[in-house]
């Protein structure tokens, strides 16, 4: 087909002519996460991109209320918050996903007012209150009601009247439908009363009255946010006892404002800002939503708008999370409209040093933590088969590389990563966003080496990469999307490349049908009005003939065959390319050359005598094809080194056509020769089929001897003696290569076939492909990658919240409680007994059951010795496939769980312990079969948590590994309890409670008089869970002198590794269901 553009520029081309005019600047290096700036730049505009962003208007947001919110009588909602800002993160589509902020609503009361003191009074109506501030902290006051002042939701305090929070609240409070779903629920939950205060707040002055060297907000934007006042919202100091009388100003409608005059790069960044928050530092609670906010204002004020470019966007986004780091280091982290209120002064010390650790990591590692938000929360617009970062793969790799050169930068990585994007949306269906992926790379492009220096338009783009699909079906449906949106793609280039995959669909379909016929005729009339055009290419008359030959219209083909061999034998101005998605449409010798080196591109001059040549055979008008001959050989001439190898092939298959073997042999070793310096992935062909023509002249007493890489030297005696044209030793140039020098080949060698090609072909090469033998021990441990590759394919259900829900707070409470009560008051344990299982039946029947809260119901009925009612709910669990959603407990949970879990929480620093939902559903299940005398399902259940604990990335296997081991020492397997804990004390010295495990261990095995030296499992254990992540799995042989006793149905991975000794057990299918699951990062 012909390649996009009259003159076959590619993009490597393209952009070396553009380094000679203007050299692009150098890389730039972020050496704190080591990431090339460039890189990450193109990395986060197609992780969000700009037209991915939406900003909400007040009117949109209620039209769609309209019709599930009741307004409270007397009152009008206001929506601010960050849908209204532009600052929402887009929909995700695989699990369950609010943003902290989704919509913020309040709701205003028309007849109250708060001012600033008494004497602004004058000529109001309605009620009117003060503001007086609490003395403690700054930006929270109350609210005084004045004398003769009436509201209904007064509450009094040492004889003056302040209004009460909860009072005014449950007065105001929206009404929702019966029928109102979840999600309108979950998006009104923020909704708050708000009193309006049309004076700015003195505290707030500093705000209005700052010098800021951006500029921005300007002057008259500050005015009218101070002259529009703000509000003041139900809130308290965390540290503060006054929380029904204690109110803090809110200026979210200033910051709707703010926002509106934001850029899109602005609201770009801090999105990216807040899917870093998202994975790194959201827990614990007490880093939210208006802290991003907050810093992300101040560096606004301090960076022109001017300087929030898409190559800026990274490094400034990174310095957001600088901010972060340096406010916790300072302990204060100033609100942005308030400057003397420390929003962070209420953390606890120990808290703060851990938000230091994960917002320091988040800092090293933020790509990594972009593609980890990738792998767990998909946005609706980002493909589904494939991870961003197995995409991004070749930019990765060029990113490794270190250079400085932004031009070696885009051919082989940018460019090839922005291509693969696209494709994988095409294959997707998603036409409209692979075409925007290209627009975003080819102003990228512009952008760094100059609009004049970028060959190539959007159309050449996507048709470019309409041809590399490698789907025939897709690549068909792509192009015809192209020439429907793009009316300048409409050009003959297009159509004719177009008709080209057409043809090769033509050829592809079974003789009997029916659309066949049609499909034929529609080929005919695009290719038609392609030629018809006036600029049309001499590859598009190529490619309208290659097509007619195929069908066996040899006679039509050869005019336009002649018109392009007239128009371009003495300048080559077009090529024809086929790849593997035309492969049906060439002969039997091309098919080989597109097998063996994966496409043929030839100028259309070449391949129109090719053809012209095979036309003439086919139609027994031979002369006239040896009468081209002497043209073919003039045009191959005149070409450079590295282009003239596939054209050296096709002048040797005419030859050989002709049976001019000689002459084929001379042809097809100049195509070798060039293939072993330049071309490698053509050598291979190219040696065969000159061995072949050797095969034949030795067949006919001529033999010529080769060396070389071109295996030159022949003998030009016997050569002379049998009237053949010697070859000439220019014809044969030298190489550096080394091809080893071949006997004389007798007759039926099994060279080749001698029989000359069908200029038709029939599509039926086959590529052999050789499949090395593999050991058996390897195999073994291939499978068992597989397996683990397997897991990580199997269908998630969404995550939800990271800890516990409503309910799951509201069961524990309510457990909490009934541990509270004495054990000698039987009577009121029962009742609370009671409560307990109604209020979880309750949730059952209502389908408001969190599977967490299944878990804690489980986790209650062991602790009261009703374990055989907990392992229905456990197995359930299981069954749910939810492997690795994480599970907490913590010191206000200590009662609930067992003595192991106790002293787990009590030896971690924070005391909060966060485990797989799988593993302690398995802790759990192992000890009620043991406590319920099922021990060998027991065992059985212990293969399923080694599996897991494998599955799971090393930094995240200790507190797992910890409750595999008291699995194990219930089951009085204290030397497989004592690697566990070996492991994890081996990993963290620090961790004590591992250590006095694995001593307890060692010591009980001592008292059976077990040695670990006699009996020793250790290497393979302590490998099996200790291998560094990304480390390659080698295989392993047990040492000569060691038993290993390893229980192939405990252990199936193990047993996998050790090879083709050790016993296979068939995958029970409950087992199996239950491993079918696929871990995030829980650090």
């Amino acid at each position: 087909m012909a390649t996009p553009g009259e003159a076959d520029e590619s993009i490597p081309s393209g952009l070396d002519e553009a380094e000679e005019e203007q050299e692009p600047p150098e890389i730039d290096w972020d050496w704190t996460c080591n990431v090339a700036l460039p890189h990450f730049a193109f990395i986060t505009q197609y992780m969000l991109s700009l037209r991915h962003i939406q900003l909400k208007t007040n009117e949109a947001i209620k039209r769609e209320f309209r019709d599930a919110v009741s307004t409270p009588s007397g009152t009008s909602l206001t929506f601010v918050g960050s849908v209204t800002s532009g600052l929402e993160l887009p929909k995700v589509v695989n699990r369950e996903f609010h943003d902290i902020s989704l919509h913020t609503i309040l709701i205003v009361p028309d007849d109250i007012t708060v001012y600033k003191s008494i004497q602004n009074l004058a000529e109001t109506t309605g009620v009117h209150l003060t503001a007086h501030g609490t003395g403690k902290q700054s930006g929270f006051v109350k609210l005084k009601i004045n004398k003769g002042e009436k509201v209904g939701c007064e509450i009094e305090e040492k004889d003056t009247m302040y209004l009460s929070v909860e009072a005014l609240n449950n007065k105001y409070k929206i009404q929702l439908p019966e029928a109102s779903d979840k999600s309108m629920m979950k998006r009104l939950e923020k909704a708050s009363v708000a009193i309006r205060c049309p004076s700015w707040p003195n505290i707030a002055k500093e705000w209005s009255d700052r010098k800021r060297p951006s500029e921005w907000p300007t002057k008259e934007l500050v005015d009218s946010i101070v002259q529009d006042g703000c509000h003041l919202i139900p809130g308290h100091h965390p540290n503060s006892k006054d929380t029904n009388t204690e109110w803090e100003w809110d200026f979210s409608v200033a910051e709707q404002k703010l926002a509106k005059t934001l850029t899109d790069y602005q609201r770009q960044c801090f999105l990216l800002f807040k899917m870093l928050y998202y994975i790194g530092f959201d827990y614990p609670y007490f880093i939210t939503e208006d802290h991003l906010k907050w810093i992300f204002y101040m560096v606004c004020d301090r960076i022109p708008q001017s300087e929030w470019t898409e190559q800026e966007i990274a490094p400034i986004m990174l310095c957001l999370v600088d901010e972060v780091l340096h406010a916790l280091i300072n302990g204060e982290l100033p609100h942005y409209f308030i400057a003397k209120r420390n929003t962070i002064d209420h953390i606890p010390e120990d808290f703060i040093f851990d938000l230091m650790e994960r917002v320091s990591k988040t800092r090293q590692n933020a790509l990594q933590y972009l593609y980890r938000f990738n792998k767990i929360y998909k946005f609706s617009f980002w493909p589904k088969t494939q991870n961003l970062e197995d995409i991004f793969a070749p930019l990765m790799k060029d990113m490794e590389d270190q250079h400085d050169k932004i031009r070696d930068s885009m051919l082989n990585g940018l460019n090839p990563s922005g291509e693969a994007l696209a494709i994988c949306h095409i294959k997707e269906d998603n036409f409209a966003e692979a075409c925007n992926i290209q627009a975003d790379l080819l102003k990228m492009l512009q952008a760094h080496f100059g609009e004049a220096n970028v060959p190539y338009t959007l159309v050449s783009l996507l048709e470019s990469l309409a041809m590399r699909l490698g789907d025939l079906d897709y690549t068909i449906k792509f192009f015809e999307y192209i020439l429907d949106t793009y009316p300048e793609g409409r050009t003959y280039s297009a159509k004719g490349n177009l008709a080209c995959f057409y043809s090769n669909k033509y050829h592809t379909l079974p003789a009997d049908d029916p659309d066949k016929g049609k499909l034929l005729q529609k080929t005919k009339d695009l290719f038609q009005e392609a030629i018809s055009d006036p600029n049309a290419s001499g590859a598009t008359f190529t490619d309208y003939s290659n097509f007619l030959c195929g069908t066996g219209d040899h006679e039509t083909a050869i005019p336009y065959l002649k018109r392009v061999l007239e128009k371009e034998k003495d300048k080559m101005v077009s090529s024809n390319m086929y790849g593997p998605e035309e492969i049906a449409t060439v002969d039997g010798n091309v098919q080989r050359e597109i097998q063996t080196a994966g496409q043929i591109s030839v100028p259309a001059v070449v391949y129109s005598i090719y053809l012209l040549i095979m036309a003439y055979k086919k139609l027994n008008r031979e002369d006239e094809a040896r009468d081209l001959i002497k043209d073919f050989e003039e045009v191959v001439d005149s070409m450079e080194t590295v282009t003239v190898i596939q054209s050296c092939s096709l002048l040797g298959y005419a030859y050989k056509s002709l049976e001019m073997h000689l002459d084929a042999f001379r042809a097809f070793h100049k195509a070798a020769n060039l293939a072993a310096n330049h071309k490698k992935e053509c050598l291979e062909i190219a040696t065969g089929n000159r061995d072949t023509c050797k095969a034949i002249l030795a067949s006919q007493g001529i033999v010529v001897e080769t060396t070389g890489p071109g295996n030159s030297a022949d003998s030009q005696d016997e050569n002379i003696a049998a009237g053949k044209a010697p070859i000439e030793k220019e014809d044969i140039p030298e190489g550096d290569g080394s091809v080893e020098a071949k006997e004389d080949s007798p007759e039926g060698d099994g060279s080749d076939e001698t029989k000359e090609d069908s200029p038709e072909g029939d599509g039926s090469v086959e590529a052999k492909k050789d499949i090395p033998e593999c050991d058996v021990s390897v195999k073994a441990v291939e499978d068992a990658l597989a397996t683990l590759e397997s897991l990580q394919l199997t269908e998630k259900k969404p995550f939800g919240s990271l800890f516990v829900d409503e309910n799951s707070r509201t069961f524990r409470r309510m457990a909490n409680s009934y541990f509270d009560v004495q054990e000698t008051n039987k009577v009121k344990q029962h009742e609370r007994l009671i409560e307990i299982e109604a209020f979880f039946a309750k949730t059952q029947e209502e389908a408001s059951i969190n599977i967490k809260t299944s878990l804690d119901y489980a986790t209650f009925k062991c602790k009261i010795n009703q374990h055989a009612d907990a392992i229905p709910c456990l197995l359930q669990i299981l069954d749910e496939r939810n492997s690795y959603v994480p599970i907490n407990y913590g010191a206000t949970e200590m009662s609930l769980v067992d003595d192991n879990m106790q002293r787990e929480i009590e030896s971690i620093v924070g005391n909060i312990l966060i485990l797989p939902m799988a593993i302690y559903t398995l802790y759990l299940l192992v000890g009620t079969y043991i406590q319920t005398d099922q021990k060998e399902e027991a065992v059985l259940k212990m293969s399923i948590f080694e599996t897991l604990v494998a599955a799971m990335k090393p930094q995240n296997q200790c507190e797992s590994l910890c409750l595999m081991g008291y699995s194990y020492q219930a089951l009085d397997m204290h030397q497989e309890a004592y690697h566990c804990f070996k492991v994890v004390y081996s990993r963290n010295v620090s961790y004590k409670l591992a250590e006095e495990n694995r001593d307890l261990c060692q010591a009980v095995l001592l008292s059976q008089g077990i040695t670990l030296e006699s009996k020793d499992a250790t290497e393979y254990f302590d490998a099996h869970f200790s291998l560094p992540e990304g480390a390659e799995v080698e295989d392993e042989q047990p040492q000569e002198g060691v038993t290993v006793s390893i229980d192939s149905e405990r252990f199936p991975l193990v047993s996998l590794r050790l090879g083709p000794d050790q016993p296979k057990t068939e995958d029970d299918s409950h087992t199996k269901k239950e491993t079918e699951m696929a871990e995030p990062d829980l650090d």
